[in-house]
């Protein structure tokens, strides 16, 4: 998505964690392949601990936090780019 501001790049992202589709870590990291599995393995482990009631957004959260800067900010670029949340 060419030219968001920042409130509509926040939105999306916003969007994007309620709705994260499958096999994104797999696009996101395709060219650091030796990630996917333990991105994968890490999301996992925070969806298994997910309780009745429990907000998926929030999983994903934890999951996000657990990122490095620089991760954070390739998914972040990644979504902006590939991800249309609204319209």
């Amino acid at each position: 998505m060419d030219n968001l501001t920042n409130a509509q790049a926040v939105i999306n992202f916003a969007y994007f964690t309620a709705n994260f589709p499958p096999k994104f870590i797999e696009d996101v990291w395709k060219d650091e392949p030796h990630l996917i599995d333990h991105f994968n393995e890490k999301l996992r482990y925070y969806l298994s601990k997910e309780q009745a009631g429990y907000v998926t957004f929030n999983v994903f959260m934890k999951w996000f936090f657990d990122l490095s800067p620089a991760n954070m900010a390739k998914l972040i670029n990644w979504v902006n780019e590939n991800y249309k949340g609204f319209s």
